[in-house]
């Protein structure tokens, strides 16, 4: 299967992370804890990690949803400052499941989450959708994903594999209380919204991202990742 969108690297230096989460070796990162839905803890018998071609990926999901997913406290966001979010992902199936959840509720006004909802993803800020991706380009099982959420202090901006989406509210980034975790693939080990799929690399960058910048990262991964 070929990548959904295949885009040229750009002859420009590439950003520098200031959190990475990089799950490729098969192993948490630093500074990074596992979650088990509570359901499971005491029988949670799925891998943690799978092969994602030639190197490992974060396993979410699992029985009916049930399933594993990290978190961190160690976080480089600031109140009023911009900044970006990148991560790669495969999805296979699920409803109102967060790849990545950053709020101190489900519908709390503060931070934010990238959600999916079946065949479409969703930059969520209280009880609201901001930004949707496209309808007529549903979101394909087993296919890798690049997606990026970018705050600027005044719009929000996200991109799937290198196309841009935004919306038409932009309501303001509130840091969340600093007990609150950022949460890879799942927000409560009590609930079956685990995202279901695997997850490679997260980063965030301590500004907002051009679409030059992303291209380039997105051109580069393709290329050391190759077709599948």
């Amino acid at each position: 299967m070929l990548w959904t969108v295949i885009m040229a690297a750009s002859a420009i230096a590439a950003a520098e992370p200031v959190l990475e989460l990089d799950f490729t070796k098969g192993e948490l990162p630093p500074n990074t804890v596992s979650a088990i839905s509570k359901k499971f803890q005491d029988t949670y018998d799925r891998q943690k990690f799978v092969k994602d071609g030639n190197e490992y990926a974060l396993f979410c999901g699992g029985k009916s949803q049930y399933g594993h997913f990290t978190m961190t406290d160690h976080l480089p966001f600031k109140a009023d400052a911009p900044f970006t979010v990148t991560c790669w992902f495969r999805p296979r199936g699920g409803w109102s499941i967060p790849v990545i959840y950053y709020r101190s509720g489900w519908n709390s006004r503060d931070g934010f989450s990238i959600m999916q909802s079946g065949p479409q993803l969703h930059l969520r800020i209280g009880k609201e959708h901001v930004i949707s991706s496209d309808k007529p380009n549903p979101l394909q099982k087993n296919t890798r994903y690049f997606v990026t959420v970018s705050w600027d202090g005044k719009v929000w901006k996200m991109t799937l594999n290198g196309r841009e989406f935004t919306g038409k509210k932009n309501p303001p980034f509130i840091l969340p209380p600093a007990q609150i975790k950022f949460h890879v693939g799942g927000y409560n080990i009590h609930t079956n919204n685990v995202f279901e799929g695997t997850i490679r690399k997260v980063r965030i960058y301590d500004r907002a991202l051009s679409l030059k910048e992303i291209h380039a990262m997105l051109g580069n991964e393709i290329g050391e990742l190759g077709q599948e």
